[in-house]
């Protein structure tokens, strides 16, 4: 749980952080290991690259060679995207909702990502919030210039992970 002088960024990054870490076992499992490590690298190149410039849309070096970073965007983009919903929820909800409907959220997201690792359980979205979903993270692997193999590969086990098959 986060605690109050968290960070918004910082608690998205944390949770972007634990899903991806999910999702790189099934995108590129080669990196699972290093994951955490990767994205570290990535973020501090984030923050050394001039404002106009991204680490991954202008070649990163290393980075630009893995997966893992792409697949943080993506888990960042379902994060951000689970907090908006659950923002939107918060304003059907009492007063003192918003700390309880924020931690029921993140028991929630944190149930839906166990479950995932565990052997996989549908996130509980409705079809249009699941399309919307989708469209974000493509626009975003899209922004960062990910290559037609990787942005597939990475659609993949996001569509697998929010519904996966039976």
């Amino acid at each position: 749980m986060a605690s109050v002088e968290t960070t918004q960024d910082e608690y998205e990054n944390t949770l972007a952080l634990e899903l991806g870490n999910t999702l790189i076992k099934d995108v590129a499992p080669e990196e699972a290991s290093d994951f955490e490590a990767i994205i570290n690298e990535y973020n501090k190149a984030k923050v050394e690259s001039p404002d106009d410039e991204h680490p991954l849309a202008f070649g990163g070096g290393d980075l630009v060679n893995i997966m893992s970073p792409y697949v943080f965007e993506a888990a960042k983009v379902i994060v951000g995207f689970l907090l908006l919903q659950a923002a939107s929820s918060a304003k059907d909800i009492a007063t003192q909702a918003f700390r309880t409907g924020t931690e029921l959220i993140t028991e929630r997201l944190t149930n839906w990502m166990k479950g995932l690792a565990d052997g996989k359980q549908p996130l509980p979205i409705n079809a249009d919030q699941e399309a919307d979903l989708l469209a974000r993270i493509r626009e975003r692997l899209a922004e960062l210039k990910t290559n037609p193999q990787t942005a597939e590969a990475i659609m993949k086990s996001v569509d697998d992970a929010i519904k996966p098959s039976a």
